[in-house]
């Protein structure tokens, strides 16, 4: 395992809420500008405490992938699929309708990055949609600079996000920002929505 994978392992297995997200549905899906799915294909790529994931189920075949083992055992129950990250090669081609990141990017370096938007394209339909969240600040402070500094957040700039949506195949088709989240005005995160070129 690497570190990444041991640290997230370790955040599963202790349930740690200050590092496991528990966003809800309705919050993620307004964040992303999107309708709620139903009767989909919906690839979630982070599942965090699971509670989107377990909303998604209710309408919709959801696809569960997670760095984390102990993360994925928890929602068999109600996923259509599951994989680890290193297995999303595996993904069904032209399959997924709609996939959504959401806190993930901020945790994986730039090839981690550019190795799931490229499984993930070649799993969406050809109307289907990807929509992530990024995280950029380039000067980060406090409790930000200090996981910056430990390896636990990277800060991806849009140009470069833009840059590997396209060298992968795909086209961005929208960016919005907010600064809800932790309440740190000096971080932006954008909301990035990509599709098959």
């Amino acid at each position: 395992m690497t570190d990444m994978e041991d640290f997230w392992q370790e955040k599963h297995k202790e349930s740690d809420l200050y590092w496991l997200t528990h966003s809800g549905l309705q919050r993620v899906l307004e964040m992303h500008e999107l309708d709620a799915p139903s009767d989909k294909v919906v690839l979630e790529i982070g599942v965090g405490g699971g509670h989107m994931t377990r909303a998604l189920a209710k309408n919709n075949k959801v696809i569960a992938v997670d760095i984390s083992e102990i993360a994925i055992k928890r929602l068999l129950d109600v996923v259509h699929l599951s994989y680890l990250t290193h297995q999303m090669p595996l993904l069904p081609e032209d399959y997924v309708d709609l996939a959504i990141c959401h806190l993930v990017f901020q945790h994986c370096k730039e090839s981690m990055v550019r190795f799931i938007i490229k499984s993930t394209l070649r799993a969406l339909k050809l109307d289907g949609a990807f929509s992530f969240q990024i995280a950029h600040d380039d000067m980060p402070t406090g409790i930000w600079r200090k996981m910056t500094d430990e390896g636990k957040l990277v800060w991806h700039d849009l140009d470069t996000i833009k840059r590997i949506v396209d060298e992968e195949g795909g086209k961005v088709d929208w960016v919005g920002g907010f600064r809800t989240f932790p309440n740190e005005d000096n971080i932006t995160w954008d909301i990035v929505r990509v599709t098959k070129k």
